[in-house]
């Protein structure tokens, strides 16, 4: 028995309102998104990468089910168009530093990939400010 939970729900609306404005109006361009922290713990000069292959496990496995489409549905917020891409939504690359090695504040680690352009996968996750 898989013990993995989906966890892609676990976000607010306004997430996925944003998602949607971003999937009506894609970018046509390769998109690239850093995942980091602003300060460093205890003001320390740099902090220990700890955790970051449950974090790229969750990035590499992130998608709606079935059941997701269908209650995001019964919301009666969304476009059926945006909710058939929900249905085959996935990451197109992820990249990360390794477990243990120093990292530094607003260097990232993981770095997300939108090949197609798309900022939809900017807004499932925690992410720092923009450039």
């Amino acid at each position: 028995m898989s013990t993995t939970q989906n966890l892609t729900l676990l976000t607010d609306l306004y997430e996925l309102t944003m998602m949607q404005g971003y999937f009506k109006n894609p970018v046509q361009e390769t998109v690239i998104f850093d995942a980091f922290y602003r300060t460093n713990p205890c003001g320390n000069g740099f902090a220990i990468a700890a955790g970051l292959d449950q974090v790229i496990d969750y990035i590499k496995n992130l998608h709606f089910s079935k059941e997701d489409v269908d209650y995001l549905r019964s919301v009666g917020v969304f476009d059926e168009d945006f909710l058939e891409y929900l249905s085959g939504f996935h990451f197109s690359g992820c990249d990360n530093k390794k477990a243990g090695n120093p990292i530094k504040s607003r260097f990232p680690a993981p770095k997300r990939t939108a090949e197609d352009g798309s900022r939809t996968h900017k807004v499932l996750l925690p992410h720092g400010p923009e450039p």
